[in-house]
């Protein structure tokens, strides 16, 4: 596969085992015939009319005249897909076809094709829909509104595969949620034949808990004074349900169906952000 990868398609190695003059060792020979080398002598694309070819050349990292290398046929393939996808065009298909020619001196001759069999329509983002948000109904609402303020995916983008990504990434980092699931669905199409898509983002929360308000009262200030973003703060719990974390989103403390009263039990807890 080595030598594959530096153009010798035909490469083939035997292997010689022997022993040591010493009888000690075992030795291992590989003997490699190369074969020809095997050159890129053209790249074409066909097909595809949402991109001009300057552009799409850009994607592709092989050279004429360089030795032949199929994973990096392979990869300009997924990156001319990716440049599809990063547009909205997430139905794109592309194909790489390797013509063999006759050789050149030596060398054996190919050339690489990247066949775009289909672009597609234009996926638009139609509605966002946030599932496994937990709490009252206006505890609920809060909650998905705080959820797609902290994507950069909105009703009327191009549905781009690397914001769907960056959505997971951006929902992960708030250490609010143990599971993040971006998917779409079809949503019908726009009168300009652009296809419309519904996001669909199912979370599910680390385990949660609610402090009531007047549990911060300062005596001495003789107010509440509640804790800012960012704070940590030691919690008693008297009962737990998946290791529970505090939480002020108005979320209720759960029980495992065992209770800790009985023990002490503290947990540090950060402020999350709103």
């Amino acid at each position: 596969a080595h030598m594959h990868e530096l153009g010798y398609q035909s490469a083939h190695a035997n292997v010689v085992q022997g022993i040591s003059l010493t009888g000690g060792a075992l030795i291992i020979t590989f003997n490699v015939n190369e074969g020809p080398l095997t050159r890129v002598a053209d790249i074409e694309i066909r097909g595809g009319t949402v991109f001009d070819q300057d552009r799409l050349r850009r994607e592709i990292t092989i050279s004429k005249q360089q030795p032949f290398s199929r994973s990096q046929l392979r990869g300009d393939n997924d990156r001319l897909l990716n440049l599809y996808a990063r547009e909205g065009y997430i139905e794109a298909e592309v194909q790489p076809i390797i013509d063999h020619l006759p050789k050149q001196g030596a060398d054996e001759q190919v050339r690489l094709v990247f066949d775009i069999k289909k672009e597609g329509a234009k996926a638009i983002v139609n509605d966002i829909i946030v599932n496994g948000v937990t709490g009252s109904a206006g505890v609920q609402r809060s909650k998905r509104n705080a959820i797609i303020r902290a994507i950069s995916l909105h009703p009327g983008d191009p549905l781009r595969a690397d914001l769907i990504t960056d959505a997971e990434r951006a929902l992960y980092v708030t250490d609010a949620f143990r599971q993040v699931v971006i998917s779409h669905q079809p949503a019908g199409e726009t009168t300009t034949g652009e296809k419309k898509y519904d996001v669909v983002i199912d979370v599910g929360y680390k385990s949660e808990g609610i402090i009531p308000l007047n549990e911060w009262y300062d005596e001495g200030l003789d107010k509440i004074v509640p804790p800012q973003v960012g704070d940590e703060i030691e919690v008693l719990l008297d009962a737990v349900e998946d290791e529970a974390i505090c939480s002020l989103d108005g979320s209720a403390l759960g029980r495992e169906h065992r209770s800790v009263a009985t023990r002490e039990e503290h947990r540090v807890a950060r402020v999350p952000h709103k």
